[in-house]
């Protein structure tokens, strides 16, 4: 997936920028016919698991690869390649370590 200069690849730390619907009143209320219609713009940091042309699984909570168990991941967002603004990666020399198993761990 390619947006800008930036080609996101699966273990790239990223922070995407995309636009999202918003609403969905609980009540009945009044429909302003003078209002700007807006979208809402979002902003998710985290780790791409996961890309094909239609969208981007990023997520930013990883768990380490250990003996305890498999790596286990929290926060998911799916993010239709449409809807994103911008998509940077974000350099931390220990962002794809913790994806890979057998390599060394970083210390923080």
């Amino acid at each position: 997936m390619r947006v800008g200069n930036y080609i996101a690849k699966v273990h790239d730390l990223v922070l995407c920028e995309w636009e999202d619907s918003y609403g969905c009143s609980q009540n009945w209320q009044a429909i302003e016919a003078d209002g700007e219609p807006q979208l809402m713009t979002c902003k998710s940091v985290g780790w791409v698991i996961r890309k094909n042309r239609r969208c981007i699984v990023i997520v930013p909570h990883l768990s380490l690869n250990t003996e305890l168990a498999e790596q286990q991941g929290c926060g998911d967002m799916t993010i239709p390649t449409a809807s994103i603004v911008r998509i940077k990666r974000i350099n931390a020399a220990s962002s794809c370590a913790s994806l890979e198993p057998n390599r060394k761990q970083p210390r923080f």
